[in-house]
């Protein structure tokens, strides 16, 4: 299993899919990029990548 945390060209979190099955096709329409953390992520898990990914928008933002 597989969840996923889709991005877009602003490092905004569009969605999340979690419990992705193997050999499953999965898309988001205007996302840039995607995560993948193996495994099903905890929500406590989730939150603290949310937080990571503000914290290097900041940064990338202050540059």
């Amino acid at each position: 299993m597989l969840t996923l945390i889709w991005l877009d060209a602003q490092g905004e979190v569009l969605r999340r899919d979690l419990q992705v099955a193997p050999h499953r096709v999965v898309f988001c329409r205007g996302a840039q990029s995607v995560l993948e953390i193996s495994g099903k992520a905890t929500s406590a898990q989730c939150a603290a990548i949310d937080v990571a990914l503000e914290v290097s928008r900041v940064v990338n933002f202050c540059k």
